[in-house]
Order: C-alpha cells, then structure tokens, then sequence
C-alpha cells in the first residue's frame, strides 16, 4: 500500500463543527450567525440544525 495522500500546502481538509445550544432559547433557524471567541474575533457562520440532545439543540457547520 502507498502512503496516504496528504493536502498541497495551503490546503485544509474540509471539516466540519458541532455546536449545542440550551432548548430554552428555542431552536434557532437554518442561517448566518455571528459567533465570538476572544482569540478569534467575531466570526459569521452559516449554521444548520441537526438534532436535539437531551435539553440541547444541535447545529452544525461545514468548512469547506
């Protein structure tokens, strides 16, 4: 077997994240939302609903 492939420098692998929100705030809509870290910044992310966890909503986000 040859050696796995690796990205071209500057090149990521796609990834994805999975968010949890408290379901007292309700299920947030399919769409951009501003997200802030102190290291990052304010950041806008397009955010899609997967599933509900216990009392969590799920959402995800793909990077591409």
């Amino acid at each position: 077997m040859g050696k796995p492939s690796r990205p071209s420098a500057g090149v990521r692998e796609p990834f994805s994240l999975l968010f949890q929100a408290d379901s007292n705030y309700g299920m947030l809509d399919q769409g951009l939302y501003s997200v802030s870290n102190p290291s990052l910044g304010v950041k806008t992310l397009f955010l899609v609903p997967v599933g509900r966890k216990e009392n969590h909503y799920q959402y995800e986000a793909i990077f591409n």
